[in-house]
């Protein structure tokens, strides 16, 4: 959930990455691979609720225009 700022939430939808800006008081439920990020390094603060069987999995993604 949204507190303050801007954060966009990145998921992975049928193997593609998704950007879903978060909207200031709403609930987002995520059950797919997801990270986040505040664009242009703006501030940005989201209230996040882990179940206790959740872990943490690195994954390598590749970003449009940019090599490796």
């Amino acid at each position: 959930m949204l507190v303050r700022g801007s954060v966009v939430l990145v998921i992975e939808e049928n193997g593609e990455l998704k950007e879903v800006p978060l909207e200031y008081g709403k609930l987002y439920i995520v059950e797919e691979w997801h990270n986040a990020y505040r664009p242009c390094g703006k501030e940005g603060i989201a209230l996040v609720v882990e179940r206790p069987y959740i872990k943490t999995e690195f994954k390598e993604v590749q970003v449009p225009g940019q090599g490796k």
